[in-house]
């Protein structure tokens, strides 16, 4: 079942001082992982970046979306790396674009660190 294999989260609309229920986001398709969630700003817009491996059943796929509307919705992906892929962090940079450092590898995820910048344009411009 895809909802099983998806990141669940919840929304607070009063900077966290509570949470509305807790449920399953099936736009976020994970094999249960460790994933990055960052704040940042692009075009003057307040949005989110979030990254994982994006497959539903193996650690592959890292995957970077980019959501306008709080994490409602996730419009924007770009696959960094289709191979194995594991546990990733993800930080705004001093000009302005993202990095993330993640595991990955050749046969498995586990072989190597990997860091990556990229703009949020890049990722904006990955809309199905």
């Amino acid at each position: 079942d895809r909802a099983e294999r998806a990141r669940k989260g919840s929304i607070s609309t009063d900077a966290g001082e509570s949470w509305g229920p807790v449920a399953s986001d099936p736009a976020l398709v994970e094999p249960i992982c460790q994933a990055s969630i960052r704040r940042a700003s692009w075009q003057n817009r307040d949005v989110l970046v979030f990254s994982n491996p994006a497959h539903g059943e193996r650690r592959e796929n890292m995957t970077v979306r980019m959501s306008l509307d709080g994490g409602r919705t996730w419009p924007s992906r770009r696959t960094l790396n289709a191979g194995p892929s594991a546990y990733s962090c993800l930080a705004e940079l001093p000009d302005g674009g993202v990095g993330i450092l993640y595991e990955a590898g050749e046969t498995s995820p586990y072989e190597g660190i990997v860091f990556a910048r990229f703009g949020l344009d890049w990722v904006a411009d990955g809309r199905p």
